[in-house]
């Protein structure tokens, strides 16, 4: 293998390899990982409690040819917190749109998982020229309460014992 050949693979190499990222745009920082190039790019949304870190194990087999981008949903793993008290999809897809266009992808495939599910489907719909595939994988069903109105009261109970207990106590009493 001559040097400029190692040069090129490494290069290729180097361009497979996960790598995190954060932008500020209009205020509000993103952050994301990002792996591969080519092909339809692919944008993964996390779960609640999750992050995109969640997907690395995953994304060098969903790389294989393709751009795959795990995004961070605003107040998430050091992304910033998105302006109103109580955030809706409207809210969270501009943030998602403003980032995608900063990155450069116009037309992709998408998978949501729990809580990124309701923003995939809320994307798909809203945006059907975008979004070329989709993949829900067990989607949240939501509580169905207003924001502001009274949670069900299991939900209540686990925010309550959060709140009480804080994540390292709350972790060991869940599991």
């Amino acid at each position: 293998m001559s040097e400029a050949d190692h040069d090129a693979d490494a290069a290729g190499i180097e361009r497979l390899a996960l790598t995190g990222h954060t932008v500020v745009l209009d205020g509000l920082a993103h952050v994301w990982r990002e792996r591969g190039v080519g092909g339809v790019p692919l944008v993964l949304l996390h779960g609640i409690g999750s992050g995109a870190e969640s997907w690395e194990p995953v994304m060098p087999a969903l790389a294989e040819g393709r751009r795959v981008l795990a995004w961070n949903f605003p107040g998430y793993g050091g992304a910033g917190r998105l302006a109103p008290l109580h955030p809706g999809p409207a809210e969270y897809a501009a943030a998602l749109e403003a980032f995608l266009a900063h990155v450069g992808v116009e037309r992709f495939d998408l998978v949501g998982h729990s809580l990124g599910g309701l923003l995939a489907a809320y994307v798909a719909t809203h945006w059907p020229g975008r979004v070329r595939r989709l993949v829900l994988s067990s989607p949240a069903g939501g509580y169905r309460v207003a924001a502001g109105a009274e949670l069900p009261p299991g939900l209540a109970q686990r925010i309550a014992d959060v709140r009480g207990l804080g994540p390292v106590e709350m972790a060991a009493k869940r599991s």
